[in-house]
């Protein structure tokens, strides 16, 4: 047991510390990405001809291609509006604007329901069964990400909307137009959310860090962490016992932080109320404004309602099964179906407050998760910490006495 005890210490310590870096440098790496994508692109037709003439470059670069981000989005979509008031049909206005503002995959036009196929396949969130190659893992990877979450959702209104208008027959520029504002806004909410976070993100990830680090520093100051912890009795107990903790205290912190800071990668609400407003100012009713909204959200539920509307159903039986960011639609709606008011009003009001309160209580949460995260960190990675890093110090200096380490 001694000698294999031997064996892994140089290989526990050689572990942490390439854990250790490539976490450095992970973090590094992205902040250079984010730097970069920060510098404005500056390029010319001629470099646009010659990727369109070669195939194989442009294969390559729609291969490792990661979408849109958000801010380019709403430009995109102000600019093909602007494209469409001029007179420039959809697909034309569509293509020209993606050339100029494109991330590079080539334009291959757009569906029956008035979709662009690179905004559509951005809208997709990218599984891990999906993967089935280099750039699909870096795909998953950066959807994974607070910028990557923006993108897909403001890549899923603006589909939504294109899919209303194909539906309503509402004009596009104008749809266009009541959603730009929207995305430029999902994306500030997801850059304070990924701020408000990054305090309780690094503790957790400083804290996981400790048990490894610790065992890394008992290997180097000549101590046998791991000839204690696998040599039986209280040792292999002590070990046992901060793994377990380690493990646990890395999967609650991680999931905590998870379910506090990510944003809902549906189509946000405030987003639904300028689709309603867009559809209602074209003359839709009520009940087809929502089976429209329904079918291009992809909710069967609220494009049931719409119909069940439509048949004279009850207002507060048809929205029975409605929940989560549909509801409100439900609350905005219901005054001007019972009583006949405008809705308009009331749902650019609920749009903007709902956009008012985003960025506040990401940082509530975001307060309130560091208080929240105070118990795992400190009653599960602590005692791991001291149960594989400290204690083996403890006991080696104990037995060795300060001579050995000087």
């Amino acid at each position: 047991m001694s000698i294999l005890a031997d064996a892994l210490a140089p290989i526990c310590a050689g572990s942490t510390v390439l854990v250790l870096f490539v976490i450095c440098a992970g973090d590094v790496v992205f902040r250079a990405q984010r730097l970069i994508r920060s510098v404005p692109r500056c390029g010319n037709e001629d470099e646009s001809a010659s990727y369109v003439e070669q195939p194989g470059k442009r294969m390559s670069q729609r291969a490792y291609s990661w979408g849109v981000e958000g801010a380019d989005l709403a430009l995109m979509v102000a600019e093909v509006s602007a494209r469409l008031r001029a007179g420039a049909p959809v697909t034309q206005a569509w293509a020209r604007t993606w050339a100029d503002r494109g991330d590079g995959r080539e334009f291959s036009g757009v569906d029956e329901m008035g979709v662009p196929h690179v905004v559509r396949d951005d809208a997709r969130k990218m599984r891990a069964r999906d993967i089935r190659g280099p750039a699909q893992v870096i795909r998953w990877w950066r959807g994974r990400t607070y910028a990557g979450r923006a993108r897909i959702r403001a890549a899923r209104g603006l589909v939504a909307a294109c899919s209303l208008t194909g539906q309503l027959g509402a004009p596009l520029a104008d749809v266009l137009d009541a959603i730009a504002d929207g995305i430029d806004e999902s994306e500030q909410a997801e850059e304070a959310r990924r701020i408000a976070g990054s305090g309780p993100r690094a503790s957790a990830r400083i804290l996981s860090a400790l048990p490894l680090g610790g065992i890394g520093v008992a290997v180097m100051l000549g101590a046998d962490p791991l000839g204690m912890l696998t040599s039986g009795g209280l040792g292999t107990v002590g070990g046992c016992v901060g793994a377990a903790c380690f493990i646990a205290g890395h999967v609650v912190s991680r999931r905590m932080l998870r379910k506090a800071l990510s944003g809902d990668e549906d189509v946000d609400q405030a987003i639904l109320c300028d689709l309603a407003v867009a559809g209602l100012e074209s003359g839709a009713s009520i009940p087809a404004t929502c089976s429209a909204i329904g079918v291009a959200i992809g909710s069967d539920v609220l494009a049931r309602t719409g119909k069940e509307l439509t048949l004279g159903v009850d207002w507060e039986r048809a929205w029975e099964e409605c929940v989560g960011p549909q509801r409100v639609l439900y609350e905005s709606l219901r005054s001007a179906w019972n009583d006949g008011t405008s809705p308009i009003p009331l749902l650019r009001r609920a749009a903007h407050q709902i956009r008012c309160r985003r960025i506040t209580q990401a940082r509530t949460r975001a307060e309130e998760l560091g208080v929240r995260l105070a118990m795992p960190l400190a009653g599960l990675l602590l005692p791991a910490f001291v149960l594989l890093g400290v204690v083996p110090l403890v006991v080696y200096f104990g037995r060795e006495g300060f001579g050995g380490f000087l």
